[in-house]
């Protein structure tokens, strides 16, 4: 019996003088999972990770919070693209790169023979032609040639203008370029009938 009172003596003792440590401990569980819940409760707001209990970091992954919770409205600012300006840049198959009329013979001529329906990638070929026929003299007339002679820039022979079997009314005439072979002295009819010539039969009258 005596053992019994000096036993609870001692713990009653005990408790008296240590009331104040059991109370700060007995707290702590408690403080601990007000902790664990307030840093919950900021990462479900802040999406922000927290640390549980067991002191191991943890995000909302890891937990089924409330949808509501996380509802949140996000505002994305309007994004304005501006095309870069492009440049386009067309190439002409027929004319020729760096091309100055003043390469060529007779550049005097190169107008008219565009205005007629050469292109630009002919000229060389007919400048030389026309210099070589005439040396880019309207004027000129040979006649030694076969019929009443060759005439004009290209020195054109009658024979494209004159009434034969073949051409009742004459070649050039049937194609409305002149009347007589007197009109190839004028050079827009001569450079008009040489292109009339030539898409019948190329370069070839003229020596290829």
């Amino acid at each position: 019996m005596d053992h019994r009172f000096n036993l609870f003596s001692s713990i009653y003792a005990f408790i008296s003088n240590n009331a104040r440590r059991i109370v700060v401990f007995g707290m702590i569980p408690a403080f601990i999972a007000l902790t664990v819940a307030a840093n919950r409760i900021d990462a479900a707001s802040n999406n922000a990770p927290y640390y549980n209990a067991e002191g191991y970091v943890e995000t909302l992954a890891n937990h089924n919070v409330d949808a509501t919770i996380l509802a949140t409205t996000t505002t994305v600012p309007p994004t304005t693209t501006t095309a870069a300006p492009t440049t386009t840049t067309t190439t002409i198959p027929d004319q020729i790169q760096g091309f100055d009329v003043n390469n060529y013979h007779c550049p005097e001529l190169y107008e008219v023979a565009m205005s007629v329906g050469w292109e630009q990638k002919q000229w060389p070929k007919l400048s030389h032609i026309i210099h070589r026929e005439s040396r880019c003299n309207p004027g000129a007339w040979n006649r030694a040639d076969p019929g009443t002679g060759s005439r004009g820039l290209t020195q054109i022979n009658s024979f494209w203008c004159s009434v034969n079997k073949n051409n009742p009314t004459g070649f050039l005439q049937a194609a409305g370029v002149l009347n007589t072979c007197d009109d190839l002295f004028r050079p827009r009819v001569s450079l008009k009938a040489s292109l009339v010539i030539w898409n019948r039969s190329g370069w070839s009258p003229w020596g290829g």
